[in-house]
């Protein structure tokens, strides 16, 4: 596993990519300088939706570590667990969502 400090940086990337290319597309977009595409609509939800996946994921070993400490034995067996619901919940919601028209413009 590693450190408090790695897990951080993989976070703050993580939550920086997400703000680059959200902020970005947006200033982008309001100085006319790109214009919105159905053809990236969809590819752009992926890449956000990936993002944020990646974000959820990358801050269960943080808070758990900030909580539990880096040295507790049972840290990696919460970790995993936390990922396991969270990954069962998506497989669960995301197909809802879809089928249920949230992507559609």
């Amino acid at each position: 596993m590693l450190s408090l400090r790695t897990h951080v940086k993989i976070l703050v990337a993580f939550f920086v990519a997400l703000v680059v290319i959200g902020w970005g597309g947006a200033i982008l977009g309001g100085m006319g300088l790109i214009h919105p595409s159905p053809a990236l609509q969809i590819p752009m939800l992926i890449v956000m939706g990936l993002l944020v996946l990646g974000l959820v994921f990358s801050a269960v070993p943080v808070m758990v570590m900030l909580v539990m400490g880096s040295e507790h034995p049972r840290r990696k067996t919460v970790i995993y667990v936390f990922w396991s619901l969270i990954a069962l919940g998506s497989l669960i919601a995301i197909p809802a969502a879809i089928l249920g028209g949230a992507f559609n413009s």
